[in-house]
């Protein structure tokens, strides 16, 4: 916008001052005809502006005890921004903080805390806040750290130890594990072998159902149901071994010797497959018992 009256000129610049304003040097030169150089005059430009965000890092998981380090840093302000910790509700007093110029003007703001992790809680919420105090101006910034629990050990019902199965029929097995955070991942082995169920879960637990339909493999078998979350080591388990009874499923005679003669001694082997409980042979002639010897 340039404009002269009598001997006066005057250009106006008009601009919107933004951050990267800041420190930005403006000159403005005047000459004439007359002018072998141009008159010169120059500005330096202070230009306040608050942080445009925060940014809290730091773990997002933590067992009871931890000591938990958190960091927040603002983006660019000028001038300084200071910082200030909200940690499970409670504001953070004289936490320490540290300031670097940026390359893209103004100064960066950081600071550093640890918090510890309570019992009883499921989470610790963290707040960071970002004040330029010239501007009132305020940027916040939340953080949560998820608090891990072992679940409880898993329990196993549907089955006491002993009782008989009968093979051809469906055995249930439910395992039940409460509490936990997050809540347990339950898994059932056959003899260490991964198998599959149904897994329901509610706020406070997790179950998972088994349905065998009990066959000669189940005999014995050592069902074993385990439970795990992110602050268990070692998953936390329950065994069930199975008592089931079975026929044989084939029965053999051999004879010996195999060729029979008159006088001749001859003896008959009969055989029975496996089965539980062991199976009891008796032998016939010709529809009428014979005695054991």
């Amino acid at each position: 916008n340039f404009r002269t009256a009598g001997r006066l000129s005057e250009n106006i610049y008009t601009f919107t001052a933004e951050a990267s304003d800041n420190k930005a040097r403006f000159r403005c030169e005047a000459s004439n005809i007359m002018s072998q150089v141009p008159l010169k005059a120059e500005v330096d430009l202070t230009v306040l502006f608050a942080p445009t965000h925060v940014t809290i890092s730091g773990p997002s998981e933590a067992r009871v005890g931890d000591i938990v380090p958190l960091q927040c840093s603002t983006a660019p302000s000028n001038p300084r921004a200071e910082i200030k910790w909200m940690v499970g509700g409670q504001l953070i007093k004289n936490a320490s903080s540290r300031t670097v110029v940026s390359s893209e003007g103004g100064w960066i703001t950081t600071s550093n805390i640890t918090a510890s992790v309570e019992p009883n809680k499921r989470s610790l919420v963290v707040i960071c806040h970002g004040l330029n105090m010239q501007l009132s101006e305020n940027v916040v910034s939340t953080h949560t750290v998820n608090i891990l629990y072992p679940p409880s050990p898993p329990i196993i019902s549907g089955y006491v130890e002993g009782s008989i199965i009968p093979a051809g029929s469906v055995q249930k097995l439910l395992c039940v594990s409460s509490g936990g955070n997050p809540l347990a991942t339950l898994n059932w082995y056959k003899n260490d072998k991964k198998i599959n169920s149904v897994i329901r879960t509610t706020d406070k637990s997790v179950s998972a159902e088994l349905t065998i339909l009990a066959n000669v493999t189940d005999n014995q078998a050592r069902y074993r149901c385990e439970a795990h979350n992110s602050a268990t080591e070692i998953p936390l388990f329950e065994t069930k071994t199975l008592s089931v009874h079975f026929a044989p499923e084939t029965v053999k005679i051999h004879i010996e010797p195999e060729e029979l003669k008159p006088n001749v001694i001859a003896t008959l082997f009969c055989d029975s497959s496996s089965s539980n409980p062991p199976s009891k042979i008796t032998w016939w002639r010709d529809g009428i018992p014979v005695e054991e010897i």
